[in-house]
């Protein structure tokens, strides 16, 4: 059964069209419209292997990514990172009559309020710790290393909230044994899971000083971020998803083919971010 479904009417080509509405048709008919609908989509479904590459953009007070150059960070010392939702749980509202039965019950849907984060790092990375919970940058002010940070001092006691950062992390989309190449990217080039949270912000966490390589910990929550241009902080998300809006929520996912190039240093927000 060859058809197409448009705005809920179902059009059925054969002596003549016959266009019908969806709600009209029997579950059987029903049941050969949706299947052929899908005939004609690709199914993605892949499962989400390591993370290789996380990257970060400052932003300004109102949640647009800061342009030009020192503004944007890329690093493979990702170690891990939990997300935890915050979860604020529905209101539950009964009545009983006077003899002590139920009488009316309402149970309100439960919220996604928020996301929490426990991320750790590999690398004592001054940039990159600055970029996140604040503090300050101590740089060489003379000789051959002449502006390269050479220290890190934690933001004060009484400092200001943060701006905050947006988070990006490439995991790789897996195929059964091996990297995924859809066909939607051409049947040979292989995708990522490409994780976006728009705007988060950082605390400094629990640091050991014993006989081994030291955690890096920090802790975060992310929120919601319509200021996020659609293409991304770094001009270079699929149009797919500029054109849907970017990703603005909590957080949120896309596939995508590219990956960003990791240096020990920050780098530049572009100024053609829209």
């Amino acid at each position: 059964m060859n058809v197409v479904l448009l705005d809920g009417m179902v059009v059925v080509p054969g002596g003549s069209w016959e266009v019908r509405d969806f709600v009209e048709l029997t579950p059987a008919e029903r049941a050969l419209v949706m299947q052929g609908v899908r005939g004609a989509q690709e199914e993605h479904c892949f499962g989400a292997l390591q993370a290789c590459y996380m990257r970060v953009a400052r932003l300004d007070a109102n949640g647009s990514p800061l342009v030009g150059a020192n503004n944007g960070y890329v690093t493979d010392a990702l170690v891990e990172m939990t997300m935890d939702p915050e979860i604020e749980a529905g209101v539950k509202l009964i009545k009983k009559n006077a003899c002590g039965t139920l009488c009316q019950v309402f149970q309100d849907c439960d919220q996604l309020s928020g996301l929490k984060f426990d991320m750790e790092l590999c690398k004592l990375d001054g940039w990159l710790i600055s970029f996140l919970v604040g503090g300050s940058r101590i740089l060489d002010l003379a000789g051959t290393g002449l502006g390269d940070l050479i220290g890190f001092e934690f933001p004060g006691t009484d400092a200001a909230c943060p701006n905050g950062v947006s988070v990006e992390i490439w995991q790789k989309a897996w195929d059964a044994n091996t990297q995924a190449t859809p066909p939607f990217a051409g049947g040979t080039t292989r995708v990522w899971f490409h994780w976006v949270f728009p705007k988060t912000t950082w605390m400094v966490g629990q640091h050991k000083f014993f006989n081994d390589f030291s955690p890096i910990m920090v802790t975060g929550h992310a929120f919601e971020n319509p200021r996020i241009t659609s293409n991304g902080p770094f001009d270079d998300w699929p149009a797919d998803v500029a054109s849907y809006g970017g990703i603005t929520n909590l957080g949120g996912w896309f596939f995508d083919s590219a990956t960003p190039t990791v240096a020990c240093g920050p780098t530049t927000v572009p100024g053609a971010a829209s």
